[in-house]
């Protein structure tokens, strides 16, 4: 069986559904978007990929911490 994005996603947050959640946000993703894939729906291939190059840009600089609060960021991009 192959694992789907959200679960991939998942991985690459340690297993934590709240970071994901947060790591979404910070991508610009739709909260309903995320719920969405929560629940089931498959991510959009692009979607997955803004998020998972999101959650690896804050993984890889450690003067970030992914779990700040998204108004704390700046510029909001990638």
């Amino acid at each position: 069986m192959l694992i789907g994005y959200y679960e991939q996603l998942l991985v690459l947050c340690r297993g934590s559904d709240e970071e994901l959640k947060r790591a979404c946000a910070k991508a610009g993703v739709p909260s309903s978007t995320y719920y969405r894939a929560k629940h089931g729906q498959e991510l959009r291939f692009s979607t997955a990929q803004k998020i998972a190059s999101h959650i690896q840009e804050y993984d890889s600089d450690s003067d970030q911490d992914l779990c700040q609060s998204s108004n704390q960021n700046g510029d909001g991009v990638l």
